[in-house]
């Protein structure tokens, strides 16, 4: 759930999203909060959830649901390596 948190607080402008959602995560912990409740609760990620989208959202509410790039980035892998070796 952080690297959705961190890359959409980052893609919304906030100016230091990383160090934020590292913080907010060790409090999520720390108090046996889930970190989108944690997040959602937060005043200072506040204002960049409400610029969210709903699809956004979701992903938050729906952490399971992001995958990332990581398909993608292993189709090109397995891809180059069948080139090179031959397959």
């Amino acid at each position: 759930a952080a690297e959705p948190l961190y890359l959409l607080l980052a893609s919304l402008g906030h100016p230091d999203a990383h160090e934020a959602v590292r913080t907010l995560t060790l409090s999520a912990q720390k108090d046996g909060k889930t970190l989108e409740n944690a997040a959602f609760s937060d005043p200072g990620i506040a204002a960049y959830i409400e610029k969210m989208s709903d699809a956004q959202k979701k992903i938050l509410k729906d952490p399971i649901s992001y995958s990332g790039i990581a398909a993608e980035k292993t189709k090109r892998i397995t891809e180059y390596w069948k080139k090179k070796l031959g397959d």
